[in-house]
């Protein structure tokens, strides 16, 4: 998972407001998360994999948040970034590949496939039907 390990800045971001109506995200989070993601280079993602381990933070709007390491393919309970309830697994698919698969507390199921493609970073998140998609490059 080397090619995915450091600090990558959002240059684009697709469809995000309906993906975080699909899995549930509440009316003020969701403006919010627009408010942040409209504005380019706003938010940073760092990702630190290990052949057992994964860890991704985020930084945006002056926060930190994240960090804490997490085992791939084995299912755990993390927050959501609006402090509701998902259950998580963590998926290593290539070294330049790792698929993230959610079950929030609404019911709603999810992926976030994150992958290394020429010098961008893209992150695919589907659930409900709807498909969102975030480019990053190295910061």
């Amino acid at each position: 998972m080397s090619g995915l390990n450091g600090r990558w800045k959002l240059v684009a971001v697709d469809n995000f407001d309906a993906y975080q109506k699909a899995i549930g995200v509440n009316d003020e989070q969701r403006a919010l998360g627009n408010q942040l993601l409209a504005t380019p280079g706003a938010m940073e993602e760092e990702f630190c994999f290990t052949a057992t381990t994964g860890k991704r933070t985020i930084y945006a709007g002056g926060q930190t948040k994240g960090g804490k390491e997490f085992p791939l393919g084995v299912e755990f309970e993390a927050p959501t970034l609006d402090g509701r309830k998902s259950k998580v697994k963590v998926v290593a698919e290539s070294a330049t590949k790792v698929v993230r698969y959610d079950s929030y507390d609404n019911g709603v199921s999810g992926t976030m496939t994150t992958e290394l493609v020429g010098d961008e970073l893209k992150t695919v998140l589907c659930a409900g039907g709807v498909t969102s998609v975030r480019t990053m490059k190295k910061a």
